[in-house]
């Protein structure tokens, strides 16, 4: 069966575009395509090659596998269990069976909405002369196939089902290969062809979160003692900090959605919940999206449950002024894209409707099989404004290299790894391509039942970043995405020593983005509600949260003149010690620091501090729960001299 490229150009091009149309040769093919027996590997301009490979089961069925850039191999799935097809209320493409969904992007001239043949749409920046080409090769594939072509004006491109085939994948990808219009393989006639996939929620093992000491005043949320990480990122201290939002924001969280019967949990009620349809559903999905949505929207202060990355506080004296979010709480909106794992086609939509819907940030605790579709959905959404954080992904233990996974891999998102309380990346976190490290070992989010669970994964990372961001847009609503990652690496936490990322510093950054006279080095709670280790910054009482916030000095210049006039060992304190203890020392000026501890006979039992340090002073917490009691050394290296001193372990 033949189509004429000639014919339909002239039929469907006005007169004066025949000039350009009278070349048959479809012009900047985007696409290449290579076909075997049992392996298709698909090129589109730009994108890492998405690999399909066929394994025949004993019954001789098919199964069709996609491999992405990372080498991890995903099913090939289908968009919903039952049958179906049509649009839904936001746009999708509705059910489509059991049948693989192959999407496509052909070439037009920039025009609107398809043709009556189910035309290719708007592309904007093609030329007119493939406008007839595509909409031939669609006719070809409906009437040489039996191809079922549904267009989804969300996504900007045709979604296409070979119904009648016991192995569709072969079919299609055969045709695309060996059939031809005048000459040319079907495949060169469009710009985006690929096939949908489901990628992975990273979903922990729950255990339940419980807590077995009496709440404090102030925050007198129960589970207020677990959360590690929002003291440890500074999320308080920005969460009190005494300036207004200029806007009210909203984050967009693409991920398995919250289930209607999930939706009355006690962690729901601190910021404006949205839940925004866009994947067929059954009902019941993972409770990932759900632990991501009450890890930022519960409600601090109230007696019960954690305290919200998102600032939103139950009635309160304690504040000398409203914190951020008091004159209106952030909008959260919860997209669903896949009960069980996202499916790309369902991401770039929600992608395109959050962006429409005015987000300020998405979030994306997802991985999935490199997609063109979604990365063109997260290209419009940045162009638009919105900063995109995704979670860097996670690996098995022992995994040799960890690259951060797509979409975190995309150039201006902000990748974020997980990493636990010492602020060290975790041993399953994703770190070659890192931006930035969160928590995300041991996170108490919600979980199934009303309960409130541990979770951990670079998931639970990502939510920390977004919060913070949300924070920063709402003071500075001017601000780019480069702009805010600029922010929160510079002032990212580093109290090792270590180079490349740092771990989130909500405080200062959000200190970075202000005017200098709105800039606080710590916020003030009235009297009674002080709450130091929550601060981190009382280094001297030995709280395992103690903070060197010489890091700051950058933002308040009037610290310069804090700066010591020689380098050395500030001293211990507590000394004598129980746990642990905070070893001080001061540098005179930038340089490469060796900070260590030794027992009696001379042994090493502790790093504390090793790289480049700014001028000023810094503070290592020591961890001694391990150390029999007695006497030990700290040997501080600098480059101008080698400095001891000595502290003592109590029974």
């Amino acid at each position: 069966m033949a189509f004429s490229l000639r014919s339909a150009l002239q039929t469907a091009l006005p007169v004066a575009l025949l000039g350009l149309a009278g070349a048959t040769t479809p012009a900047r093919a985007q696409v290449t395509l290579s076909v075997g027996p049992d392996r298709v590997t698909i090129a589109n301009a730009n994108v890492a090659p998405q690999t399909l490979t066929r394994a025949l089961s004993k019954s001789a069925s098919a199964t069709w596998t996609i491999s992405d850039s990372t080498g991890t191999s995903y099913e090939l799935t289908t968009l919903a269990a039952g049958g179906g097809g049509g649009g839904t209320s936001t746009g999708g493409s509705g059910g489509t069976g059991n049948t693989p969904v192959i999407i496509i992007g052909g070439y037009d001239n920039g025009g609107g909405g398809g043709t009556s043949t189910g035309g290719s749409g708007g592309t904007g920046n093609t030329p007119v002369i493939i406008i007839g080409g595509y909409d031939t090769a669609l006719n070809y594939l409906r009437q040489a196939y039996g191809a079922v072509i549904t267009r989804d004006s969300a996504l900007g491109v045709n979604l296409i089902r070979l119904p009648n085939h016991a192995d569709p994948i072969s079919v299609f990808f055969n045709a695309l290969q060996n059939d031809t219009l005048n000459g040319y393989p079907l495949y060169r006639y469009f710009r985006l062809l690929e096939v949908a996939t489901k990628g992975v929620f990273e979903q922990p093992t729950y255990n339940v979160a419980k807590e077995t000491r009496r709440p404090l005043m102030f925050p007198n949320d129960e589970l207020y003692r677990l959360q590690w990480n929002v003291r440890r990122a500074r999320m308080l201290q920005a969460m009190w900090f005494p300036v207004r939002a200029q806007k009210r924001v909203r984050i967009g969280v693409i991920d398995s959605g919250i289930g209607a019967d999930q939706r009355a949990h006690a962690g729901l009620d601190g910021a404006d919940v949205r839940y925004v349809p866009i994947a067929p559903t059954t009902g019941a999905p993972l409770a990932h999206g759900l632990g991501l949505a009450t890890l930022l929207a519960e409600r601090s202060h109230e007696g019960s449950g954690t305290v919200g990355l998102l600032g939103a506080w139950g009635s309160t004296e304690c504040f000398p002024a409203p914190p951020i979010f008091a004159d209106e709480r952030p909008e959260v909106l919860v997209f669903n894209v896949g009960d069980f794992g996202p499916v790309n086609v369902f991401v770039a939509q929600a992608i395109r409707t959050a962006m429409k819907a005015g987000v300020d940030v998405v979030n994306l605790s997802l991985h999935m099989a490199v997609s063109p579709v979604v990365e063109e959905a997260i290209r419009e959404a940045q162009a638009a404004g919105v900063v995109v954080v995704a979670s860097a992904g996670n690996y098995a233990v022992g995994a040799g290299a960890r690259r951060v996974r797509f979409p975190a891999n995309l150039g201006g998102v902000i990748a974020v790894g997980g990493a636990g309380e010492d602020m060290r990346p975790s041993a399953t976190s994703a770190t070659d391509g890192v931006d930035l490290y969160a928590p995300g070992t041991d996170v108490i989010v919600g979980g199934p039942n009303g309960l409130w669970v541990y979770a951990t994964g670079t998931s639970y990372a990502a939510p920390h970043v977004a919060a913070t961001v949300a924070m920063m847009r709402a003071v500075n609503p001017a601000l780019t995405s480069a702009d805010v990652l600029a922010a929160l690496q510079r002032f990212a936490q580093r109290p090792f020593g270590a180079t490349g990322p740092g771990f989130l510093n909500a405080l200062s950054s959000l200190n970075a983005v202000l005017p200098p006279d709105a800039r606080v080095r710590y916020p003030a709670l009235n009297e009674g509600c002080s709450l130091a280790d929550a601060f981190g910054k009382d280094n001297d009482a030995g709280t395992p949260y103690a903070y060197d916030d010489g890091i700051d000095d950058a933002l308040f210049p009037e610290r310069a003149a804090e700066i010591p006039s020689a380098s050395g060992l500030v001293g211990a304190a507590p000394n004598p010690f129980a746990d642990g203890t905070t070893v001080r020392f001061a540098l005179a000026e930038a340089g490469t620091v060796h900070l260590a501890v030794y027992n009696a006979l001379g042994q090493r039992v502790a790093l504390l501090a090793e790289g480049a340090f700014e001028a000023g002073t810094h503070a290592a917490r020591l961890d001694a729960s391990a150390l029999p009691a007695g006497v030990y050394f700290t040997r501080l290296t600098t480059a101008t001299g080698v400095f001891t001193g000595t502290m003592t372990r109590a029974k």
